[in-house]
């Protein structure tokens, strides 16, 4: 093996090892160093690598973004992940570290769930495992037989992923405020309704909330111990401060400032106030998952089990966006290490991020990226050709002018739009904004339809949120009752970003919810004109992409 090979395989033990071995060893090696200054990194990093696994919790303590190795048998998994999966030499270091670990720890709490953080070191009382609240979990069953929904809970406590957040980030950014929107006033109306169902069962479980203005001052984990401990939470009241230090507020412009039916501590509560408690409960409480960047995402997908459609949009929005923004935006790499008085916050926005930032993440895609490896491990997604080694779905679209990103809320400027029935379709108040989209598969490929730009363009996303309208396995489709436009609204609900057809004149076909950034531009020749198929898009249009498919 040569010693650029050994070089690249210390780099994957650091990686498989988890944050723990993060950043000791660059991807890309500097060749400009010759072999004594490469072999000298990695004697310097290996020294690092064995001082960090010999004391991990001071590590640790250092460095509070670190994720993943506090389980309920810390020596098992400190031992599986230092080693790289079986690098035997560091296994005395691993084993002492974690025995030391063990002897300095007191849990409360349920066993934590696999991926938990390191135990969280509150002031005047030293480190304390903190697992999931039997009391979160107890409520969030109940709502769920209460309310006739189905519950999700998640199994594990992800680590923080920077390129995820960063991408979450921007789409908050971009995000547009827009609460007068009837898709967004929805999501919000429903999160509303079931913040009301969510925080009966709150109480119904002794739960004793009270507003504070100064609450938990010595750590945001004193919530966690006072809920487990004494069934209270002290909340922070609304009206004592709400978004940026700059930002009004202003009822009109956000539906969660509206008064609840609920007093705490004999005072009004608007919505967000019980906004406020039942996440710290069933996003916090009921997971364990901690208050930093990984901790604030883990506790969005821990509470999104609890709800459903437009109501989790919303709730994406509230949390994970602005979490996101927070942790990965403009100033991320400060607040990521803030207190909260240092910490700038997002500016509060009422609109709905797109389905494939809500849902990643979530039990519900798990289980539809299962679904999809299975079909595409026998060759039968419909799609074979068109999917990269990651399972990401390739699109084609075509536009009259240069682009950096496909909005869905640009539908109707192209050809889309141009019949009567189109018009009418889209002015019905369930009719999803799309853009229109081929697939260029191995079977039955798209064909670009005449009228269409010559800028053609590609970008991707996720296969397994891309819904097969054809196949239905959901029932999505059958449910709508033959109407194309209640069938799409249940297929967006659901949190698909999509759904594709086989369409006998143009071939695959697909209609993405989402905006998306284009990863590639294509030249195509000038001569190309399709296939003359504007005759068939007014029926296209009246029965849905499904009408006309094979």
């Amino acid at each position: 093996m040569s010693l650029l090979d050994d070089y690249m395989a210390q780099v994957q033990y650091y990686k498989k090892a988890g944050s723990i071995g993060a950043g000791l060893l660059s991807d890309r090696p500097d060749i400009s160093l010759g072999p004594q200054g490469l072999l000298g990194q990695m004697q310097s990093a290996g020294a690092k690598y064995m001082e960090r696994v010999s004391d991990p919790l001071s590590y640790y303590q250092q460095n509070p973004e670190a994720q993943g190795l506090g389980t309920v048998t810390p020596m098992f998994d400190l031992m599986d992940l230092a080693t790289g999966g079986g690098k035997g030499a560091m296994f005395g270091a691993a084993k002492k570290g974690a025995r030391s670990l063990m002897d300095r720890v007191s849990s409360i709490g349920d066993a934590p769930l696999r991926g938990s953080p390191m135990p969280a070191n509150i002031p005047n009382r030293g480190l304390l495992n903190i697992g999931p609240n039997p009391d979160a979990e107890a409520a969030a069953v109940d709502y769920a037989k209460r309310s006739g929904m189905s519950y999700s809970p998640i199994q594990q406590l992800n680590p923080v992923d920077p390129e995820f957040g960063a991408l979450a980030a921007r789409e908050y950014e971009l995000m547009r405020h827009d609460p007068t929107n009837p898709f967004v006033a929805d999501s919000y109306t429903q999160m509303k309704k079931e913040l009301v169902g969510q925080y009966d069962a709150m109480l119904r479980q002794g739960i004793k909330p009270e507003f504070d203005t100064n609450p938990y001052p010595t750590s945001p984990y004193e919530s966690l111990v006072d809920l487990i401990e004494n069934k209270r939470l002290k909340v922070f009241p609304t009206n004592a401060g709400y978004g940026s230090a700059d930002q009004a507020i202003d009822i009109s412009q956000n539906p969660l400032l509206e008064m609840s039916p609920y007093k705490i501590s004999g005072q009004p509560a608007t919505y967000n106030d019980l906004f406020r408690a039942v996440h710290d409960f069933q996003g916090h409480s009921k997971s364990g998952a901690g208050f930093r960047a990984a901790g604030e995402d883990n506790a969005y997908l821990s509470h999104a089990g609890t709800m459903r459609g437009p109501a989790r949009r919303a709730l994406g929005s509230e949390t994970r966006g602005q979490n996101s923004f927070l942790n990965f935006g403009p100033d991320g790499a400060k607040n990521r290490s803030a207190g909260i008085e240092d910490t700038i916050f997002a500016d509060q926005k009422v609109g709905n991020l797109p389905n494939y930032i809500t849902e990643k993440g979530t039990p519900e895609l798990y289980a539809r990226q299962q679904r999809f490896d299975q079909l595409r491990s026998s060759d039968n997604t419909g799609l074979e050709g068109a999917i990269d080694d990651s399972g990401n779905l390739r699109l084609v679209h075509y536009s009259p002018r240069p682009v950096e990103r496909i909005d869905p809320n640009n539908y109707g400027k192209g050809l889309s739009g141009r019949t009567v029935s189109e018009r009418n379709r889209s002015a019905h108040p369930d009719f999803v904004n799309r853009s229109f989209y081929g697939i260029e598969a191995t079977d039955n490929p798209y064909k670009k339809e005449y009228g269409l730009g010559s800028n053609k363009v590609e970008t991707q996303i996720d296969a397994a949120q891309v819904y097969d309208a054809q196949k239905d396995v959901d029932g999505l489709w059958k449910a709508a009752k033959g109407d194309p436009t209640k069938a799409e609204r249940n297929i967006f609900d659901a949190g698909f970003s999509g759904y594709f057809v086989n369409n006998k004149q143009l071939g695959k076909v697909a209609a993405i919810f989402d905006p998306l950034d284009i990863t590639n531009k294509l030249m195509i020749p000038l001569a190309v004109v399709g296939t003359g198929l504007l005759a068939a898009d007014e029926e296209n249009e009246k029965v849905g992409l499904l009408g006309n498919a094979i």
